[in-house]
C-alpha cells in the first residue's frame, strides 16, 4: 500500500509563498515526518485526500492547521484532530479546505493572517503585560 507521502515525496517544498504569523514553513524534517504520519493515520478512504499525494510542508503555529501540497499541484489546510486514527466521520474529519492554486492559497492565509493580527490572544496579552511591568520597575 502506497501512503501519502511516498505518493507525493516527502521533502519540504520551496515555494513562492509570502508567510505571515501564524503560518511558517516547516524547516524540520523531523516535525515534517511526525505532522505527515498523523495526517497519514487520519485520512480514511472517504476522505478528499485519500490518494491525494498529500505531503505536510506548513503549519499554523497557534492551531493545529497544517498545509499540504497535493500530487496534483493543488494545496490544502488540514486541522488535525490527533486522535492517532481514521475518525468515525471520515469523510468529514480531519476538517480540510482545498485551494486550487497557490494564488488562491496565498490570499486566504493572507485573510487569515490579518484577521490573526487584529485579535489578541492570551499569550500576546502576557507578554506584553509582563514587558510594560518590568519597564515601569525599572523606571522607578
Amino acid at each position: 500500500m502506497m501512503t501519502m507521502a511516498e505518493d507525493a515525496g516527502s521533502a519540504i517544498p520551496e515555494l513562492a509563498i509570502t508567510w505571515r504569523e501564524p503560518w511558517r514553513q516547516l524547516e524540520d524534517a523531523e516535525h515534517q515526518r511526525r505532522l505527515q504520519d498523523e495526517l497519514e493515520r487520519e485520512v480514511g478512504l472517504l476522505h478528499p485526500l485519500w490518494s491525494a499525494g498529500a505531503n505536510v510542508f506548513a503549519l499554523r503555529v497557534d492551531q493545529d492547521d497544517v498545509v499540504v501540497r497535493l500530487a496534483d499541484g493543488r494545496f490544502a489546510v488540514v486541522h488535525l484532530v490527533w486522535h492517532g486514527r481514521i475518525d468515525r466521520l471520515s469523510d468529514e474529519f480531519p476538517r480540510t479546505r482545498i485551494f486550487d492554486s497557490l494564488s488562491s492559497f496565498q490570499r486566504a492565509i493572507d485573510v487569515d493572517a490579518d484577521d490573526w493580527a487584529h485579535t489578541t490572544p492570551p499569550w500576546r496579552i502576557y507578554c506584553v503585560t509582563t514587558s510594560t511591568f518590568r519597564n515601569i520597575l525599572a523606571a522607578g
